[in-house]
């Protein structure tokens, strides 16, 4: 039987792995799909999608599971995981090697480890994960991640994030055109590009290579 695919429109903290999941599917032969290619050459990324963004998912419902009448019906669900990886800095002291604890709706029990020499995280959580928590004892610190909410780095918003990740922006909600310019110009000049303020193709790649994703 052939199945359906039907369009989803991507909303805020979605990505293919979650969704993939939900439909009861692999990752890769959704963002692989013929009915996706668009969507795959647009973004390039599959972790990194736009609210408004047309996924389409297959329309069949995943296998239901057998159920005995008058007897003890007992079945285990395993929720996948995904990486997550993310490097944390501060002004004022080096992160290297510090102690964390990530906690948050999904995960079962809170997940503990130290951070890389780099002051890398590299954790597993569940792949329905929308927010999680770093604590750094040691440090203070405490670190709130919204999971599948980066915009792409070719839409202004997603510029807008990375910026505010790296320390040019505040962290408030609103900001003004001049204050986004004044941003850009500031990294354009830490990175040695022409400062202009413009956000061109190579603003962008080395935005991009600079946060990470």
């Amino acid at each position: 039987m052939t199945t359906t695919w039907l369009p989803y429109v991507i909303q805020q903290g979605d990505h293919v792995a979650k969704l993939a999941f939900r439909a009861g599917v692999d990752t890769q032969s959704v963002w692989e799909h013929e009915t996706n290619k668009a969507l795959a050459d647009l973004r390039g990324n599959l972790c990194v999608l736009l609210p408004g963004d047309v996924l389409h998912l297959p329309s069949s419902p995943p296998a239901t599971l057998d159920v005995t009448k008058g007897t003890k019906n007992r079945y285990r669900a395993a929720v996948p995981t995904m990486q997550i990886k993310v490097e944390l800095r501060s002004d004022s002291r080096d992160l290297g090697g510090h102690r964390f604890v990530l906690t948050g709706a999904g995960l079962p029990r809170p997940v503990e480890g130290k951070l890389t020499r780099e002051a890398i995280l590299e954790a597993q959580i569940p792949i329905t994960a929308r927010h999680v928590e770093v604590r750094l004892p040691d440090a203070g610190l405490v670190v709130r991640l919204r999971v599948g909410d980066l915009d792409p780095v070719a839409e202004e918003s997603g510029v807008v994030q990375r910026l505010r990740n790296l320390g040019y922006l505040p962290r408030a909600e609103d900001i003004t055109a001049d204050d986004l310019d004044s941003a850009v110009k500031r990294f354009q000049a830490d990175k040695g590009l022409t400062v202009d303020g413009q956000l061109g193709a190579e603003t962008r790649s080395a935005l991009l290579s600079e946060h990470g994703c």
